[in-house]
């Protein structure tokens, strides 16, 4: 048998194996590890290769075969993309039993076997069509790798060299009171509103649920509001008890979210503590911002992909594959497990660990994606995974409707105050020594919430925020306020417990759009 090659290099296969991964990550690079990328980038490569191999050894000629192969990649890595386009099309002519998403599958692949009939129809200029498929991918790769170090040369010097915040003078630091450090609880319920709001936006009176947190001794700010309106923005502002300003060097020019992740992992809360012996763990969930943290202890479920290698999945038509023939890979099935994982455990962590403890616990409910009904049940979807993750009008851009985000949001609210209830109960009655609990949200709902143009957001409901605070000695209720906001949380409990000399900052709340997330809005009550 006698193998073709014509003498030519052909080296595109291999980097079309590679680019795409190359983009995702490029449009993701500063939430995850380049240590991510290379098994991706390792197994598309070694794959792309063994089919070049097996289609030359088939038709025996590896220029033909090199074309059949590109194509292969290009149907493949772009299934995703061109699916989510064409989804609203489909969903509108079809009215019969087929769903889109099937009748796409059967188009995208029809169009690819009629590539390769062609490809193999083909019988002169094999050579030159490899020599400009060559040139073209190499061109390819090299531009998607120098927006990368572009980019990292750009954002990554601000990102590395982001100084540890160091806050307002604290004065002498000591215990108030000798005895038994309590354990602290920092629990975000992702996108919680404020009681008014979700009865005004969502019908949804969770007044019984105030109740229950006054009955355990909570005290419950009723008018709070959320200092920013991204999470990332809200975190790394609470953890390091101020604004964000131009000391942070944050570039108000650029969407880069690094120096945020280098502020909450490195941040003023767990730094003051560890002065006093105190231990951090983590609840996270599986999401690309949040799984960088750093803590003494993680704890974190291990159901399923990162989001990274999720949103790998969804570019291609494996995630419609594995969704249709079997239930072993279920993104949303995944994420509900989490979520109960992390609501089960965090009520039981106080027995395992016997230091003093700083527990932060990131719960995403009933932020999207809408996976619970009011009663815990399974919730269907026609969104992919990581569409599905999106708020506002992100949820809109995936295929959602309004409508849908607030009946779904409701339903998923229910069921988060029902967990949250019961993950309280075991806290305070599990616990080995005195716990002070922040149960807050990092902002609040998004129905109204609109990414690019702040005139069409409701700031009301995206800034309103559950906030409620237990400390062991309610004698300490007066030092807090119905509107205070959560740069203003640590400032008082450090004041309170560990003799410190904070002042409190003014609660003001700013928007801005998830593109330039740097430019701050001010928005007044």
């Amino acid at each position: 048998m006698r193998v073709s090659m014509k003498k030519s290099v052909i080296i595109h296969p291999i980097l079309f194996a590679a680019y795409p991964i190359f983009f995702l990550y490029s449009k993701n690079m500063e939430f995850i590890s380049i240590k991510e990328v290379v098994l991706p980038i390792f197994f598309s490569i070694l794959v792309s290769f063994f089919l070049w191999t097996l289609v030359t050894l088939i038709i025996k000629n590896g220029q033909r075969g090199g074309l059949i192969v590109s194509s292969f990649l290009f149907f493949f890595f772009s299934f995703g993309y061109f699916l989510k386009m064409s989804i609203p099309t489909f969903s509108y002519l079809l009215n019969s039993g087929i769903g889109p998403r099937t009748m796409f599958s059967l188009i995208w692949g029809l169009l690819f076997l009629v590539s390769v009939y062609l490809l193999l129809k083909i019988k002169k200029n094999l050579p030159v069509m490899n020599k400009f498929m060559n040139i073209f991918s190499v061109l390819m790769v090299i531009l998607i790798l120098l927006t990368i170090g572009l980019r990292q040369i750009r954002t990554g010097s601000n990102a590395s060299d982001t100084k540890t915040p160091t806050g307002p003078n604290q004065g002498e630091v000591g215990l108030k009171e000798k005895g038994i450090l309590p354990n602290i609880y920092y629990i975000i319920l992702d996108g919680y509103g404020r009681s008014d709001v979700l009865k005004e936006i969502y019908q949804f009176d969770n007044r019984n649920f105030l109740d229950y947190l006054n009955q355990k001794g909570f005290y419950v700010a009723e008018k709070s509001r959320a200092n920013y309106a991204q999470t990332l923005l809200s975190l790394a502002s609470s953890l390091n008890l101020r604004y964000l300003g131009r000391q942070d060097d944050l570039n108000p020019q650029t969407d880069d979210h690094r120096p945020l992740v280098k502020m909450i992992q490195h941040n003023q809360v767990i730094r003051f503590l560890k002065q006093f012996g105190y231990v951090s763990v983590g609840f996270v969930p599986n999401i690309k911002e949040l799984e960088m943290l750093e803590f003494d202890f993680t704890i974190k479920d291990q159901f399923g992909l990162s989001e990274f290698q999720i949103a790998l999945t969804e570019i291609t038509p494996i995630y419609i594959f594995f969704n249709i023939y079997t239930k072993a890979y279920n993104p949303f099935q995944n994420h509900r497990e989490r979520i109960i994982y992390l609501f089960d455990h965090l009520g039981k962590i106080s027995r395992r660990i016997k230091s003093p403890a700083f527990v932060y616990a990131h719960i995403l409910i009933p932020h999207p994606p809408f996976v619970f009904g009011p009663k815990g049940e399974e919730v269907p979807t026609h969104m992919g995974f990581s569409q599905s993750l999106g708020d506002g009008s992100s949820f809109i851009e995936a295929g959602g409707s309004r409508e849908e985000y607030l009946h779904n949001y409701k339903n998923q609210a229910v069921f988060a105050t029902k967990k949250i209830q019961e993950t309280l109960d075991r806290i305070l009655s599990n616990t080995t020594r005195p716990a002070v609990i922040i149960l807050q949200a990092d902002h609040g709902p998004g129905s109204g919430l609109d990414w690019r143009n702040p005139a069409h957001t409701n700031f009301k409901e995206r800034l309103s925020i559950l906030n409620a605070y237990y400390f062991p000695r309610h004698t300490d209720y007066p030092y807090l306020y119905d509107s205070i906001s959560p740069v203003n949380s640590f400032r008082i409990l450090f004041n309170l417990y560990f003799n410190t000399h904070f002042e409190l900052l003014q609660d003001e709340s700013f928007f801005s759009t998830w593109d330039r997330p740097y430019q701050f809005i001010p928005v007044r009550p």
